[in-house]
């Protein structure tokens, strides 16, 4: 589908939709950002410095897309198209940034639960060690990405309105370009590298991740109640055994009724039970969907 097979009507919703609803996720995030910044702790730990780290590269997505209509090339078919190839460019640029480091950085927050939660690896060890890659790859990556994109000339005109990485369509050839079949060739190698591959690994490596630690904490979990269980019938053992004394010759013995058979519930009984496995498993699934 080309760009002049979308009527007003179509071309309108194209446009504002995606402004609104990316105009939310920008104050979303810039709260976030703010909240972090002005609280005791700010940066202190890796999981803020994560979780800023997502909330920044939101940003620079919710900005390419909220100022769509400067992204998009003059065309009379599409409605609002007040950019230029510069504009193009530039918020191309930020938008391919986004995207891609977007979905990078939600694996790094989840190699960091997979840390805290399996290996109990100290906050100190994990910032020095471990931390500093989750950031290095999202973000060098994907500049580096975007930079050769655009310095390429490889950002153009997408389907859809906006810019992205050169399609395999004739439709986007600009007239006396004599090497743009040449380019065709080019934008699948392009799109492959730099766009669906990295979706592609970040999406499977998160469901990995997510599902190996969905296995852990079940086997915690199990673990934890075994030892549970084993404990409780060990003290109310002891506590029967206690109210059984052997009576001396010659006298009374005095009944003493447990606390086991007493109407009044035991101090085992009154205690707070743990999480469910369930809910944990229902938690973990429903983490699949929202990242």
């Amino acid at each position: 589908m080309s760009k002049s097979s979308y009527n007003f009507a179509q071309s309108v919703v194209l446009t504002v939709a995606p402004t609104v609803t990316s105009t939310f996720s920008l104050i979303a995030s810039g709260t976030m950002m703010v909240m972090i910044g002005i609280s005791k702790k700010r940066l202190s730990d890796a999981y803020r410095r994560l979780i800023f780290g997502i909330c920044f590269v939101d940003i620079s997505h919710s900005i390419a897309v909220t100022f769509k209509v400067f992204k998009t090339m003059p065309d009379p078919n599409i409605w609002a198209s007040l950019g230029n190839r510069t504009s193009c460019n530039v918020l191309g640029f930020i938008h391919l940034f986004g995207v891609q480091a977007s979905a990078m950085y939600a694996v790094s927050l989840t190699i960091y639960y997979l840390y805290v939660i399996k290996h109990n690896v100290r906050e100190a060890e994990f910032s020095r060690k471990i931390e500093p890659w989750l950031h290095f790859v999202p973000i060098v990556w994907n500049l580096f990405a975007a930079g050769y994109v655009v310095a390429t000339d490889n950002m153009q005109p997408a389907m859809t309105g906006g810019c992205w990485i050169r399609q395999n369509d004739s439709a986007f050839c600009y007239q006396g370009d004599n090497d743009c079949y040449k380019k065709r060739k080019t934008a699948v190698w392009l799109n492959m590298i730099f766009s669906a591959m990295p979706l592609l690994i970040s999406l499977l490596a998160n469901l990995g991740l997510l599902t190996h630690i969905w296995f852990v904490v079940r086997r915690q979990e199990k673990h934890m109640d075994k030892h549970r269980m084993k404990r409780v019938s060990f003290c109310m053992k002891n506590e029967l055994e206690s109210t059984v004394r052997t009576p001396r010759i010659g006298s009374t013995p005095t009944p003493k009724l447990s606390s086991a058979f007493s109407t009044r519930p035991s101090r085992w009984s009154r205690r707070t039970p743990r999480t469910p496995i369930k809910s944990r498993e229902f938690l973990y699934r429903a983490a699949w969907y929202f990242l």
